[in-house]
């Protein structure tokens, strides 16, 4: 994150940008409550802003979830959430992870 980049985000109208989120659009959330650059208050503003967002809070985790637990952790937050937000096909059946979801599950990716 440079300087530039938080000045540009932060001369945006935030409660703007939430309105232009369309209502069926699901969004995943996640803070670090020890983040240093973005106070952890301000990612709960976005609960209400956003129709259908989801919040999770990691206890001390930093901005960039630099902590091995930290980061492992978010990345299991995210693969859940995902698989919870993804149509599983017409048989029923789970849907099988993506590329991806296997990446991100791999030690290589932490």
């Amino acid at each position: 994150v440079t300087r530039a980049h938080l000045e540009e985000v932060s001369s945006l109208d935030m409660r703007r940008q939430c309105c232009l989120v369309p209502p069926t659009t699901r969004v995943l959330l996640c803070h670090g409550t020890s983040d240093e650059v973005i106070p952890v208050e301000d990612a709960a503003k976005f609960v209400g802003a956003v129709r259908s967002l989801t919040l999770r809070l990691f206890a001390d985790a930093n901005h960039s979830f630099t902590d091995r637990t930290h980061a492992s952790r978010l990345i299991e937050t995210v693969v859940e959430w995902t698989t919870a937000h993804t149509a599983a096909p017409a048989s029923g059946a789970a849907p099988a992870p993506t590329a991806w979801q296997e990446s991100l599950l791999s030690d290589e990716a932490v």
